[in-house]
């Protein structure tokens, strides 16, 4: 949704720019990385290729005509398969499980594609073929039920029982990540400051879990 409004609205024409917008609207710590990455971190990343490279091969006119075909490609190759299902694999081989996910089956996915993109956004509605489609196996409360993202409290763990072992982490003489981020700006996240309401358990919990990956791999 970001993305359609960004696109009814913007005056630059380069793809760079609705890369940027799609950047932009999953945030996380995108637009925080001036205040949250130290000045030797900005050095060492001065010549590294732009964010933007990840995504706009997808969000140029190609196989997908059209933007909400363009997005739901970028979120399939990037999102969906690096993201999405590598968690539903660790979290269910973790448990000694096997996850299926059918809707990313090669032939679904293709057939989806070949849907007309009018057909799954109808005004304000998500999905809305899908949902026609099992209107009538499914009950209304399931298939018009509004849309719920699948959230993890960690804003309350980093302010219950993961906030001492955080700080310890994060703002210790043993902290891995001290040389790449900047430690006033964990300060001010774990104590909260400066938001109406707080956000920034998820902040947080990437920089704790790059910390604790560094303890693992990089020592």
């Amino acid at each position: 949704m970001p993305m359609i409004i960004h696109e009814l609205h913007r005056d630059d024409p380069s793809p760079l720019a609705r890369a940027d917008a799609y950047l932009e609207s999953y945030r996380k710590c995108l637009a925080d990385l001036p205040v949250l990455l130290t000045p030797s971190a900005h050095a060492e990343l001065a010549g590294a290729p732009p964010l933007t490279d990840h995504v706009a091969p997808y969000l140029r006119q190609g196989r997908m005509h059209g933007l909400l075909n363009q997005l739901l490609h970028t979120n399939l190759r990037t999102k969906g398969a690096h993201h999405i299902l590598t968690k539903v694999e660790r979290l269910t081989a973790a448990s000694a499980l096997e996850g299926r996910a059918p809707l990313f089956d090669r032939a679904v996915v293709d057939h989806a594609f070949r849907i007309p993109a009018r057909w799954k956004l109808n005004g304000t509605v998500e999905k809305w073929i899908l949902k026609e489609a099992v209107r009538d196996l499914l009950s209304a409360t399931i298939v018009d039920r509004p849309k719920s993202g699948m959230l993890v409290p960690v804003q309350q763990w980093l302010h219950g029982p993961l906030r001492e072992l955080s700080e310890d982490l994060l703002l210790g003489p043993s902290a891995r990540a001290r040389d790449l981020f900047r430690q006033d700006t964990i300060r001010s996240w774990l104590r909260g400051d400066g938001t109406l309401l707080p956000r920034q358990g998820g902040k947080l919990w990437l920089v704790l879990t790059l910390e604790l990956w560094l303890r693992s791999f990089v020592d």
